[in-house]
């Protein structure tokens, strides 16, 4: 059953509200894609574009809405790409060992110039220093 509202109206008392057509290009973005979108939009601005309200009240609105989508999808498809790149990459495994050398200075300070290098387990008893 049609509505008798819609069958009535005439050009004389249609107006069209520049928040509808922000809303539909939205939709169409949402169900077609972006570049649908955008192609649908481009239309409508050819043939709409000059009225006075449609730069401030249309064309900037759709405009910042493509903005924020190119931007969301560039991000997802960086994000996208990263776990792709991670999956892929071989798993390194860096192992150190740990410290087994040390530095030690004599007793009552040899000098600043004298460092002695131990192994492991040597002794580092000084019964002479040397002053150089």
């Amino acid at each position: 059953m049609e509505s008798t509202r819609n069958t009535n109206m005439t050009s004389r008392n249609f107006s069209i509200d520049p928040r509808e057509i922000v809303r539909r290009i939205v939709t169409l973005a949402d169900g077609y894609g972006l570049d649908e979108s955008m192609r649908a939009f481009k239309e409508t601005e050819r043939v709409m574009g000059f009225l006075p309200w449609w730069e401030a009240e249309v064309s900037l609105p759709v405009m910042k809405f493509f903005k924020e989508e190119r931007v969301r999808e560039q991000s997802e498809k960086h994000a996208m790409e990263l776990d792709r790149l991670r999956a892929g990459a071989p798993s390194v495994s860096i192992s150190q060992p740990q410290a087994q050398t040390g530095v030690s200075l004599p007793y009552g300070g040899g000098g600043i110039g004298q460092v002695n290098l131990l192994e492991p387990g040597a002794n580092a008893n000084y019964t002479n220093l040397s002053q150089t």
